[in-house]
């Protein structure tokens, strides 16, 4: 009976003891004054951004790396690039040695220049003074055949005669020489592939045989005429060769009059045509000894060397500075959050504390597997912003998954998560000097702040609870 009596009591006692300690608890205030709580740090709920991002690394590209070369091959003559040179569009880039393609230029000048006067002696109205000059022939011949049918042997005929003899051989000469110079010519332009075609645009044989003949056919004649004046006594032996005289002055000058039929101006404009696209073609091989820029940029490599001759390969590189981009492996893990059109930050080692800005462009449709890790392959267009980029550089490229912007935000660190009810709290100041434990909704976190949606507002004062300390995550 005694022992169950002293059982009861101290059950009572306990009890007791239990209501005692709650209401204690029960009692005791939310707020905990500052002086008797000790704070390790305070902050205030700010306004801000936060963004979810996907880290990788990879060197930058310029956008176009180009290749240069020279369509044609040849010797170089001068460079007034070095390599690192910044160079606008169109800028002279390296030379060529050129003097046989301007002399090729200079050739099919002076061919055009003749096909224009062959064309305009067809065309144009005759000169007055070339008409006088033909009426002049026509009238000396004239004179010629009356002299001929009024009168014998006369030494000063002969002596007209004499000269027309020298005159004829002379014109005979000077076309046996101009073919001369034209077969030279031909032979010349016909041992480069590239000046062959400007060959075509040269008289033929059959032309030239045409003009000779034509020439032999006057000195004969003239000849003729001075032997016939050699040997005429007082009769009129030498009347024939005086009416051909007359006859060919005055077609001559009627041909000068009417101008040339249909089929020569065609002809002759057939072969101005021919000349100028020789000379058109000679003009664009002089500029292919010429290279430029082809846009504005760097020259990244030059593989020339005055007095050497072109290269196979590429005579030189650019680069297009304006533009960059960087393929980064993005692993198997994040690459759904990445989509294209998301905005991206890039820092270089190159470029301590600049941050230039890019957008991906481009996401791989397959991955690739080293080992055990799958990455796929993510391009960032670079937007240089007036940095000095180089190609190579390496850079971090944090791609923007996520963002909210002008929203409530604390340090990770500050906030306690209760993982029994999923909920999450602050220390806030209150305005007695104590700090309350004030429930909050979370929005987006990331690796340093959390979105702040209710239970304080901006300015608010929070800390972190010495004596809570243990309970909080790592601090970051």
């Amino acid at each position: 009976m005694y022992k169950r009596l002293r059982n009861l009591i101290l059950l009572a006692a306990v009890v007791i003891v239990v209501v005692a300690v709650v209401a204690t608890r029960l009692n005791v205030p939310s707020a905990r004054a500052e002086g008797s709580v000790p704070v390790d740090e305070t902050a205030v709920v700010e306004r801000g951004n936060i963004a979810l991002t996907v880290s990788a690394t990879g060197p930058i590209r310029a956008r176009q790396n180009v290749a240069l070369s020279f369509p044609i091959a040849g010797t170089v003559k001068s460079i007034p690039v070095t390599e690192g040179d910044h160079v606008l569009k169109g800028q002279t880039i390296a030379i060529l040695d050129t003097q046989d393609l301007l002399d090729a230029v200079l050739i099919a000048q002076s061919r055009v220049l003749n096909q224009q006067i062959a064309l305009r002696r067809l065309t144009d109205k005759p000169r007055a003074i070339d008409v006088k000059a033909a009426e002049a022939a026509l009238t000396l011949a004239k004179a010629q055949l009356y002299e001929a049918q009024h009168s014998g042997y006369d030494p000063l005929q002969v002596k007209i005669d004499q000269l027309n003899v020298e005159s004829a051989k002379n014109q005979l000469w000077q076309t046996e020489l101009q073919r001369d110079i034209d077969n030279n010519i031909k032979t010349y332009l016909q041992k480069d592939p590239r000046t062959a075609p400007q060959a075509a645009s040269l008289p033929t044989d059959n032309q030239h045989n045409a003009g000779i003949v034509q020439k032999d056919y006057t000195v004969k004649v003239a000849q003729a005429q001075l032997d016939d004046s050699k040997s005429r006594t007082n009769d009129i032996a030498g009347v024939g060769s005086a009416q051909a005289a007359v006859t060919a002055a005055q077609v001559d000058l009627d041909n000068l009059l009417k101008g040339g039929s249909a089929e020569e101006v065609a002809q002759a404009q057939a072969q101005l045509e021919a000349a100028e696209a020789a000379l058109k073609a000679a003009k664009a091989n002089l500029a292919k000894a010429t290279l430029v820029a082809p846009f504005d940029g760097v020259v990244a490599r030059l593989n020339l060397r005055v007095g050497e001759h072109t290269p196979a390969g590429p005579a030189a590189i650019m680069l297009d500075t304006r533009s960059f981009y960087v393929d980064v492996p993005v692993d198997e893990a994040d690459i759904s959050k990445v989509a294209v059109g998301q905005s991206a930050n890039l820092t270089l080692d190159g470029l301590p504390g600049v941050v230039v800005n890019g957008k991906v462009t481009r996401i791989a449709d397959s991955g690739t597997k080293r080992g055990d890790v799958v990455s796929y392959t993510v391009r960032v267009e670079i937007d240089p912003a007036g940095q000095p980029l180089l190609s190579s550089m390496s850079a971090t490229t944090r791609i923007i998954t996520s963002e909210v912007t002008d929203v409530l935000r604390v340090r990770n660190r500050f906030i306690r998560l209760d993982r029994a009810t999923s909920k999450a709290y602050l220390d806030v100041l209150q305005p007695d000097g104590g700090y309350k434990e004030v429930e909050v909704t979370l929005g987006l976190r990331n690796d340093t702040y959390t979105e702040v949606k209710s239970g304080v507002k901006e300015g608010d004062t929070i800390a972190i609870l010495e004596n809570q300390n243990a309970l909080r995550p790592p601090s970051r």
